[in-house]
């Protein structure tokens, strides 16, 4: 899984010393509802295709400079 945009990259790292796949977001700007709505379309939609595998989460928000509310409301829904 690939996912990028202007406010938000997702990609899938697989890193031999990690039994499980790495979901690794990077959030870039500011974070729009929009870019919210499809990145959340994405990694759910992954997730849910395997739903008995484990997988860690990499939260990068070194390049964040803030989001809309709606977009943090739809992130936690």
């Amino acid at each position: 899984m690939n996912f990028i945009s202007n406010q938000l990259d997702i990609r899938v790292l697989n890193d031999v010393s990690s039994p499980h796949p790495c979901i690794y977001f990077q959030f870039k700007g500011k974070f729009t509802e929009q870019a919210s709505i499809a990145g959340c379309r994405t990694w759910s939609t992954e997730m849910d295709a395997k739903p008995s595998e484990a997988f860690e989460m990499v939260w990068d928000c070194r390049s964040m400079e803030g989001f809309e509310l709606n977009a943090r409301k739809e992130w936690y829904n």
